[in-house]
């Protein structure tokens, strides 16, 4: 009955209606793969759109625009181009921006590869598919490979066999389709050959894109060139569309293409790109208009049009460039359209006035008053006409302290200071303004322009690059006004006389503020303050606002300044709007929130002038990108307390992201978290900040550490939320002895008739009413690796665990000399010798953690969330080791640890494992599983006993199940003394008869959601979908506000005596329960329950000798 009850647990009334919504969501995607209702979108972006791009995007940047891009539901991305950085010098960091990128699962990061060492490129940054550009015109594939149509194809031959033999699909493209910029119109029948060859190579997966590069196409030309193409054989479903935007036509294009039964779009988002080698062709089709078009349409792309549109806005705001997309233009998603930002921090700072009708009268009376200033304080003495005495005798030797000379001198020290510091690596401040200024410009007597102040004033400038992040380079001033000829630097030079760019505006600006504030002056860190504003206004896409941003900017830049100056002065750190004072109330903040860590920044004296002096100073503008830090400014300027106390829970939730980061490290390590790693995790930050559908929070207590509160009230067998591992396993005995199960997920492979079939023993058992098991026909569906013969339940589960860990896993068959191979085999056998049934952990998972770390292009993050687990090996009273570090096991342990290392010095050759496996190292490691993986059990029987019990009365009488039931466990009892094996296997069996845990496939994962224990626990682990995805679910009311906890031990130990319990635990996860059953019982006397009183036995000598061990 301990069997029957303890399979009927494992799922709930609810398990069989979310099992067949799976299966049914699975048929949906699949029928939707197929159907002429789906268009896939490939996004070229950050391939075609930034190529032509004269100013470098930084890695960074790409990065963080790829990873948006990911978010969007976009599923393919062309990421990057494998081409010589002499001819796309914006491709050079091609393998560094595939290395930094977050793969999300079903997205696909292509890269285009145009030759052989493209391609072997392409494969060592681990791309999912790679590209290949040919031409329908001779002179176009001469401009833009190279070399001639016939060339290109022969030399593509090797392309495309290299990735075949790595198992990369490869996509074929075809320039000028319609028309080229150097021959004119291009006819169908030079588009068709080039097509067919592609298609005959054997290059092309499954479609080539015909590219109308100089976007002269017509829809009647679209529809000539696919009608020719199909005509002459060539399957529609092949072919995809890639337009460009030049005449306004791409959209209809497009269309036509729909209606040809194209279902393959290529799109920018924003409208950007544009071939270098296509003169006069502008961008892409901007992808916001595309997936409008579908939507409108009624065709399927999975992509969020509001999340798309936020991505366009981020990349064209960090180039500086409009964003093309009509849509994106159309639709209120961003508050930065027609104006609506910049209009509302002027009123937010107080520069325009709540009556509008009064505003023009204003502004014309601001703007003037500012041309003013610019007249008195930009003035070198000597050039105003004077002819009083007291001017006339003023010399440039002057030292007296009413000379003009000496304060002129004076202020070019300061101005040279603001010189160094303008000129940020964001492309938009290095272009030209629309709008320079005219008093400077037209050098009226008594002007000069401030450039001409510094290099006149100066025999050798250094120029100071100062990066948003706190990255600094040194230039002298040959390349900066001209000198050099390294593209890379010709951004930062000075255009000529009679032009300005946007840094010498914002440069200007402050010059102003500091000569009109002496008091104050200028201090460094103002530039990263006023930087966000002037772009604000100056990419307004009102030209009457635009033309006027520099004297709207200085105004309301000095009303900002008002607020904050005193984070400015020195001498007001200490009042109460001061900089010392608001870290304080800082620190009380993050005390309230999280004392765990406040306690620990005490203890390290990390103090807040290491790290929060710069965030609460510059209001945050160096930790996030341009986007997100004006996105973090709506929310600060509207708010009416102007002392910016919102931004102090922005700082505490920056340090609650990296919290467990924080509490592994020392004093530098976490200093440099803490100055340099916010900028990761701000994409975090700003997803949990709109996250409002979670159903729980998570604070931190001294005592309990990290707990999880329900935020609304839920009801008895109401699910509270399910999760994926981060990595899982089945058991080493389980599997040996043909548990059938998924590698990956753990879903049972066995459908319930099959299974009572082994357990019995008995081949012909019909278990009746098989209707009610829903894994009836699992054996049809199932994948096995051709080399090893690894079972999946899927082909997505296949290539799921391929990506994450089993190319290094794989057991090759026929390489059965293979060192690797051998070694992987021998330390699963040593861990069987270690650990017998029944099993509490798999070596299993340290294998796959570090194939997962050898295989990932994000080690450092994946590292992080390993180490996120408690690690301890001792109880805080220092008196218990974790059960799997007992002194007999010590011999085996480091046979175990020695062949982990000498696999990862061999072979993984993983430097960031390396130190657990260590002594140590790898003590610390087995008490991390042993403390934190959750077991998992998937069961085809146990879904159709739970299906079965669940038939109405009126079909069936209840009596009848449960008869009809407990036969089928009598004849599995029966089935498991008729097993005549070896007398290992016989004893292995009595110990799962007795235990009832081996009746399905057990496992074991980490899940990153810990959640705390109670042995009175208002919720338990199910689940509910018959592989390793766990369902919290709660066993009784559970308020909001509560705690929601599970019991840790087993259903057979949480009736035992509290001392009882208190000894699992310790023994197994190191801590004393404090919860209210164990205080409520804490009279009782420090009894062990009679069923372990022979256990004590063994125990107690096992205990005595854990003392001498060291940590």
């Amino acid at each position: 009955m301990l069997l029957k009850k303890t399979i009927r647990h494992m799922v709930d009334d609810k398990s069989i209606q979310l099992f067949k919504h799976q299966i049914q969501r699975l048929k949906n995607s699949r029928s939707l793969s197929i159907s002429s209702n789906w268009v896939k979108i490939v996004e070229v972006g950050p391939r075609d759109g930034l190529q032509n791009e004269k100013q470098i995007v930084p890695t960074s940047v790409k990065v963080e625009f790829i990873n948006r891009l990911s978010r969007t539901g976009l599923n393919y991305i062309e990421a990057t181009s494998f081409v010589a950085p002499k001819w796309v010098p914006q491709m050079a960091d091609h393998t560094e921006v595939l290395a930094q990128i977050e793969r999300r699962t079903g997205v696909r990061y292509a890269a285009l590869t145009p030759n052989l060492q493209g391609i072997k490129s392409a494969i060592k940054s681990s791309v999912d598919e790679v590209a290949i550009f040919g031409a329908a015109s001779e002179t176009f594939s001469k401009k833009n490979i190279n070399c001639s149509i016939d060339e290109s194809l022969a030399r593509f031959v090797d392309v495309v066999k290299l990735a075949k033999e790595n198992s990369i699909p490869v996509r074929g493209y075809v320039s000028c389709v319609v028309g080229c910029p150097y021959e004119g119109k291009i006819s169908p029948s030079q588009v068709l050959p080039v097509v067919q060859k592609l298609i005959d190579m054997g290059c092309v997966s499954y479609e080539v894109s015909l590219g109308d590069t100089t976007g002269v196409g017509t829809p009647k030309s679209i529809k000539d060139l696919l009608l020719n193409l199909t005509e002459n054989g060539i399957s529609v479903e092949k072919l995809g569309i890639h337009c460009h935007d030049t005449y306004g036509l791409a959209i209809s294009n497009i269309f036509q293409a729909l209606e040809m039964g194209v279902r393959s779009v290529d799109s920018s988002v924003g409208g950007l790109g544009g071939c270098p080698y296509a003169k006069g062709a502008t961008g892409n089709v901007a992808t916001e208009d595309v997936v409008y078009l579908m939507n409108g349409l009624g065709y399927e792309t999975g992509v969020d049009l509001e999340k798309l549109i936020e991505t366009g806005y981020f990349i064209t705001n960090y180039l500086g460039r409009q964003n093309n997309s009509k849509v994106a233009h159309a639709m209120p998603c961003c508050p930065s359209e027609k104006g609506i930002r910049s209009k509302t921090w002027k009123i937010l700072l107080n520069y325009l006035l709540l009556d509008r009708t009064k505003w023009h009268a204003h502004l014309c009376k601001q703007r003037e008053l500012y041309r003013g200033y610019i007249r008195e304080t930009i003035i070198k003495p000597g050039l105003q006409t004077s002819s009083t005495p007291s001017e006339v005798v003023d010399h440039p030797l002057n030292s007296e302290s009413n000379s003009s000379w000496a304060a002129y001198f004076k202020e070019n020290e300061v101005l040279l200071q603001i010189d160094r510091d303008v000129r940020p690596d964001l492309c938009f401040f290095q272009r030209e303004t629309e709008y320079p200024c005219n008093e400077i410009l037209t050098q009226e007597p008594g002007f000069e322009s401030l450039r001409k102040r510094i290099v006149s004033t100066t025999l050798k400038v250094e120029s100071q690059l100062q990066k948003r992040l706190g990255t600094v380079e040194l230039q002298s001033n040959e390349s900066l006004y001209g000198n050099n000829n390294n593209d890379d630097f010709g951004e930062y030079q000075l255009l000529p006389d009679g032009h300005e760019s946007h840094w010498e505006v914002v440069e200007r600006i402050l010059f102003v503020y500091c000569k009109l504030n002496v008091g104050q002056g200028y201090v460094q860190g103002m530039n990263e303050i006023i930087g966000p504003l002037y772009y604000t206004f100056a990419t307004d896409p009102h030209v009457e606002w635009r033309e006027h941003a520099e004297a709207d900017c200085f105004y309301c830049f000095t009303n900002l300044m008002v607020h904050i100056r005193d984070n400015f002065i020195k001498v007001l750190d200490n009042t109460a709007y001061g900089i010392v004072v608001r870290m304080q109330r800082f620190l009380q903040l993050l005390k309230l929130t999280d004392s765990v860590i406040h306690n620990l920044f005490e203890r390290l004296k990390l103090k807040p002038e290491f790290y929060a002096f710069r965030w609460l100073t510059l209001l945050l503008s160096q930790e996030f990108h341009l986007p997100d830090v004006m996105r973090l400014w709506d929310s600060l300027f509207a708010n009416n307390d102007r002392n910016f106390e919102f931004l102090l829970y922005i700082c505490c939730a920056m340090i609650i992201l990296q919290r467990n980061r924080l509490l592994n490290g020392n004093f530098s390590i976490n200093i440099k978290l803490l100055q340099m790693a916010t900028a990761t995790t701000s994409s975090v930050l700003m997803t949990d900040l709109d996250n409002k559908d979670a159903s729980f929070f998570v604070t931190y207590d001294e005592q309990k550490g990290r707990q999880i509160i329900s935020k609304r009230t839920y009801q008895t067998s109401e699910i509270i939320l399910q999760e994926k591992p981060l990595v899982c396993s089945q058991f080493e005995w389980n599997k040996l002895y043909k548990y059938s199960a998924c590698e990956y997920c753990l879903h049972s492979l066995e459908s319930c008739e099959n299974n009572v079939r082994r357990l019995c023993q008995d081949q012909t058992i019909n278990i009746p009413y098989p209707e009610n098991d829903p894994n009836r026909n699992v054996e049809q569906t199932i994948v096995r690796c051709g080399k090893c013969n690894e079972l999946y339940c899927s082909s997505t589960c296949y290539e799921l665990a391929c990506e994450s860990y089993h190319k290094i896993l794989c057991k090759n068959t026929l390489e059965t000399n293979n060192e690797r191979i051998i070694l992987i085999s021998k330390i699963q056998d040593l861990w069987r010798s270690v650990h017998p049934p029944p099993e509490t952990s798999s070596i299993s998972l340290v294998l796959k953690m570090m194939a997962m770390l050898r295989q990932t292009t994000d080690r450092q993050d994946l590292l992080r969330r390993f180490q996120q687990f408690s690690q301890g090996v001792q109880s805080t009273n220092q008196k218990f080791y974790h059960k799997l570090l007992r002194k007999e096991f010590e011999v085996r342990f480091e046979q175990l640890r020695t062949c982990l290392q000498k696999l990862n010095d061999d072979h993984l050759k993983i430097d960031e494992f390396k130190w657990f496996l260590t002594a140590n190292g790898f003590r610390q490691l087995l008490a991390l599983l042993g403390r934190n993986q959750q077991g998992i059990g998937t069961s085809s029987l146990a879904v159709w006993v739970k299906n079965c019990e669940n038939i109405h009365e009126h079909n069936l009488k209840h009596d009848e199940i449960s008869q009809m039931i407990d036969a089928i466990y009598t004849k599995i009892d029966e089935g498991f003394y008729s097993y005549k094996i070896n007398y290992e296997f016989i004893l292995f069996m009595f110990v799962c008869l007795v235990s009832g845990d081996f009746i399905d496939c057990e496992g074991s994962g980490l899940f990153q959601l810990q959640i705390n224990h109670s042995c009175d626990a208002n919720a338990e682990i199910q689940y509910l979908h018959n592989n390793s995805q766990l369902s919290v679910v709660a066993t009784k009311t559970i308020s909001m506000g509560e705690e929601i906890t599970i019991n840790y031990l087993s259903e057979c130990d949480r009736n035992r005596s509290k001392h009882s319990r208190q000894k699992i635990l310790l023994e197994n996860y190191l801590f004393i329960c404090q919860c209210n059953r164990c205080l409520a019982e804490s009279n009782q006397a420090d009894e062990t329950s009679d069923e372990e009183e022979e256990e004590n036995v063994d125990d107690n000598n096992n205990s005595e000798s854990n003392v001498e061990m060291e940590d």
